[in-house]
């Protein structure tokens, strides 16, 4: 079939979401408190949680075309370091740009799903190694997002 590689945003009355959501529950005890507090908490706090809860529960995830253990360029990522000459005879470090990262974990549920790990010039001429949560959207070249059917077969 042929890709139309767009996306569009579908508006869902969150009644629906929780009707849906409280279906999945076979022992009805306390499913009315369950679904309320998840939905009540995501209205307060979180809405686009609303939107992932019905993603997942018509077998639609968000996967991340990246692969752990691969590096990439990244943009928006800085850490305190001696990058430069003067940073290391004033010995006082500097925040300096962090240009290629290597992806060491992906959750696909968080804000942040892409966790990567990256060197920081130490004053030794040696490195440290740091790690941080990021989004797709730090990255270079945007590491592709697709919606996927999940497979529960």
């Amino acid at each position: 079939m042929k890709a139309f590689n767009q996306t569009i945003k579908i508006e869902v009355e969150v009644d629906m979401v929780a009707k849906q959501l409280r279906s999945m529950f076979k022992d009805e005890t306390y499913a009315d408190t369950v679904v309320e507090t998840i939905i009540g908490r995501a209205m307060v706090k979180d809405t686009s949680l609303i939107g992932r809860l019905m993603s997942a529960m018509v077998g639609v995830e968000k996967v991340f075309v990246v692969q752990v253990g691969t590096s990439y360029k990244i943009n928006n990522l800085s850490a305190w370091g001696y990058w430069t000459e003067e940073s290391i005879e004033n010995k006082s470090t500097v925040d300096g740009n962090v240009h290629t990262a290597t992806v060491i974990d992906i959750n696909p549920h968080s804000d942040y799903p892409i966790q990567v790990e990256y060197y920081v010039p130490k004053i030794d001429g040696f490195h440290r190694s740091e790690k941080k949560w990021v989004s797709s959207a730090d990255f270079g070249t945007e590491p592709e997002i697709i919606y996927d059917a999940v497979d529960n077969m």
